[in-house]
């Protein structure tokens, strides 16, 4: 029982490290032109400075490009975790839906369905708290 608790956190570590690796990556992908700057991924506003999605900044455009740099990676990040959890969370609804409706009278069934359904819903509960970070560290911050 152990060994399939372990089995389950290096799984989900794995799902994750696979998910946030690429995105990390690409979100830092820079070449030497853009070595003190960034592609927004998102539009800011910023006081009197307004960045359009697309844009590159840098230290010319505002004195806080680099938090601005910052916010709109863990934006991306969280947006992307949030997409794929969902996704994983839908699909074990799903699961989960059909281990009941199959399960007929049999109680380790229902049980097994409960549980899954139970994760599924962990999952949503994860993925919208993922949804907040990018909005609690803007007002931690104040931008």
């Amino acid at each position: 029982m152990i060994s399939k608790k372990i089995f389950a956190i290096i799984s989900v570590i794995g799902i994750l490290s696979l998910s946030i690796v690429p995105a990390v990556h690409a979100a830092t992908d820079v070449s030497e032109e853009m070595e003190n700057s960034c592609k927004l991924h998102y539009s800011w506003e910023i006081g009197d400075d307004y960045f359009y999605r697309g844009d590159t900044i840098d230290a010319g455009d505002s004195d806080q490009w680099g938090l601005v740099c910052m916010m709109d990676s863990i934006k991306w990040i969280t947006n992307l975790s949030f997409n794929f959890i969902m996704i994983v969370s839908v699909l074990a609804i799903l699961v989960g839906a059909a281990i009941y409706a199959t399960a007929g009278g049999r109680d380790d069934q229902k049980g097994t369905a409960k549980k899954v359904l139970t994760g599924a819903v962990i999952g949503v509960v994860i993925a919208l708290v993922a949804k907040l970070v990018p909005s609690i560290l803007r007002g931690i911050v104040g931008l």
